[in-house]
């Protein structure tokens, strides 16, 4: 179950409030784990009154009159944890990857802490030689081959654009890239998975979580947990934003980032 979710799975409430049954970490009043402190909770807080249970919240033993005061204080929705919590957020370093025989200026700019990336189906690779894609992406000086690392930052993609990888985890043992997401028609994809549609022309908070050691990537867009799913084996790996060509691509690639961060997380 991924680490920044906590639900309880077939349990009577009343029996997960008696037996102290986890709750959402940063909600502790949430007995029931329903993401919510409300009627349900205070409704079980009484059902288990004057005994131990999950309601029980400064752990004295007894479930009474100041965890009721702890309750009602913490009435509404739970706050939902951010991918970043229990982050530590660290620099880096990076440069640009862009067809070889043109200029920088030709495929990107930065303005105002805005990345604009931009390719054509036609131009070169990014290297004399080399039989990959037309790509213009940033390369994130993080090489890493164990811990956890996630990836944030703001993405717009203009209308237009599609046929394109956005992002990416490289490295893998059985592929070069270990997370791709891409544009297809109007959706962002996990590789060719949709995982958000009509997303042209509007920012989209990205973060992309890589346990190297559990082997992992999980996806948040907006802030809310989208999809995870296995690596492609161990590797050395590192982080890239940008525009890289895929099948069936537009003429013009084009993508915007902000706000790019990258964290570093526990073991």
């Amino acid at each position: 179950m991924n680490k920044h979710v906590r639900k309880l799975i077939g349990i009577p409430f009343a029996i997960a409030a008696a037996c102290g049954a986890p709750t959402f970490a940063n909600c502790p009043a949430d007995g029931n784990g329903d993401g919510v402190v409300d009627g349900s909770d205070l409704s079980l807080l009484l059902s288990v009154w004057g005994q131990p249970s999950a309601y029980d919240l400064n752990g004295d033993g007894t479930t009474d009159g100041s965890d009721l005061a702890a309750v009602l204080q913490a009435w509404g929705p739970c706050e939902t944890p951010a991918p970043t919590d229990g982050f530590t957020q660290v620099p880096f370093t990076h440069y640009i990857q862009f067809p070889w025989d043109l200029q920088l200026s030709d495929r990107y700019s930065l303005a105002n802490g805005v990345h604009d990336f931009q390719v054509y189906s036609t131009d070169q690779p990014f290297q004399s030689g080399s039989t990959t894609q037309p790509r213009t992406e940033m390369r994130i000086n993080n090489n890493y081959t164990s811990g956890v690392w996630q990836f944030e930052g703001d993405l717009f993609v203009p209308t237009g654009t599609t046929g394109v990888a956005v992002m990416q985890v490289f490295g893998g043992s059985t592929s070069s890239t270990s997370c791709q997401l891409r544009v297809y028609n109007g959706s962002l994809c996990y590789y060719t998975t949709p995982i958000m549609n009509n997303i042209h022309d509007t920012w989209i908070h990205v973060n992309v979580i890589h346990d190297a050691n559990a082997h992992t990537v999980s996806v948040y867009l907006n802030g809310t947990f989208v999809r995870s799913a296995p690596d492609r084996g161990p590797a050395t790996y590192y982080f890239k934003c940008g525009v890289y060509q895929q099948n069936n691509s537009s003429a013009l690639m084009q993508a915007e980032w902000a706000n790019i961060k990258v964290w570093s997380g526990p073991a």
